[in-house]
């Protein structure tokens, strides 16, 4: 939803008075950073684009439509299984956060179905689950995921379920009935479903933004559709309340003052004026992600734990990143419980840090 003077700068770039517009490399950009369908239905309100650009876009805009149909469908058919079970279950991300909080259901390009269940119902919904024909990936172990994850995968052909009992990652702490204490339900396309507070909602994003580094781009799209909504009740003092008990006021912070700086979203100015220490540089690391297509994740994550409250975490998470438990190692590069592979892996772990960088889809 861009401003008037956000789409009167683009309508200047796209006349040519600052020099032509390579489309090809803007189109490897949005690309890059999941946003094709956000950039054609924001350039289809002008009439200088050419016609095969668009044309282009539109192909990725309507193929992410159909995409995120099928994957709502199946979304809303788990949530009817599981509360035929006895089990309340909240839709996290996916195409049903795309048509609640951007209002068309094609501009958030999905991959897998997120739920929230609570942890004592998640041995019913596994029993559930796999009496519909889902089963239980092996690309992690059920151990591991049990053990060093706060969620359990599933696969049913080519339809890949996460089912979460917890939305923290885990370098924060929350009690798994947390999420659950202001859900509310809703109704929606004929159907009775659990929601987060759009304040929860929020903080669950701002982590999945940090877990991700910030990258790519989609992964601002939901929380820009929650501060942005024009018809959504916001409360910003209840989100930053929740932000200190999760000790992640830093983490707050920065990111919404970055969705300001990149989206020009509005938020209150008391937010915008306690921007930490080391924002801009940090910031700038972030922007500059954005248009690589090969990126060191994991010393980017070692920059961007100074986004943690306690200096005492940041050296303890540190710690932990180079000499991680076992169980993290098999789920950091993807080892199967028992492979000898560990242990090289284990050792070659703080070099891998410094020099592998991973080639973004």
């Amino acid at each position: 939803m861009p401003s008037d003077s956000v789409m009167q700068n683009v309508r200047t770039l796209l006349s040519g008075s600052s020099g032509p517009i390579d489309y090809v490399r803007l189109f490897q950009i949005a690309n890059l950073n999941q946003v094709t369908p956000l950039l054609y239905k924001n350039l289809s309100a002008f009439q200088m684009v050419p016609q095969g650009v668009m044309q282009k876009l539109r192909t990725h805009y309507v193929a992410n439509i159909q995409r995120n149909t099928a994957h709502l469908d199946e979304t809303l058919h788990i949530i009817d299984i599981l509360r035929r079970a006895g089990i309340s279950s909240i839709p996290l991300k996916g195409s049903f956060a795309a048509e609640t909080l951007l209002g068309d259901i094609g501009l958030y390009p999905t991959s897998d179905i997120d739920l929230l269940v609570q942890r004592d119902d998640l041995k019913k919904a596994r029993e559930s689950l796999i009496a519909t024909g889902y089963e239980i990936s092996r690309e992690i172990s059920e151990q591991d995921q049990l053990s060093d994850t706060n969620h359990l995968r599933f696969h049913r052909n080519k339809t890949v379920l996460e089912l979460h009992w917890n939305l923290v990652i885990r370098y924060f702490r929350a009690d798994p009935d947390y999420w659950w204490e202001d859900a509310k339900e809703i109704e929606y396309r004929g159907h009775r479903i659990f929601q987060l507070s759009h304040e929860k909602l929020l903080l669950y994003l701002v982590f999945r933004l940090f877990s991700k580094g910030f990258l790519p781009l989609r992964f601002f799209m939901l929380p820009l559709g929650i501060v942005s909504g024009r018809n959504m009740a916001f409360d910003w003092d209840k989100f930053m309340r929740y932000a200190g008990e999760l000790k992640m006021e830093r983490l707050a912070n920065f990111a919404i003052n970055l969705l300001q700086d990149i989206f020009f979203a509005e938020i209150p100015e008391a937010v915008q004026r306690s921007r930490m220490p080391g924002y801009e540089l940090i910031k700038d690391r972030v922007m500059a992600g954005l248009f690589k297509s090969r990126v060191n994740t994991r010393l980017r994550m070692v920059m961007f734990l100074l986004l943690l409250d306690s200096p005492v975490d940041t050296f303890r998470v540190l710690l932990r990143r180079i000499f991680p438990p076992l169980a993290e190692v098999r789920l950091r590069y993807n080892l199967p419980r028992g492979s000898l592979k560990v242990l090289p892996y284990y050792l070659l772990n703080p070099f891998l840090m410094l020099f592998k960088k991973t080639k973004r889809l």
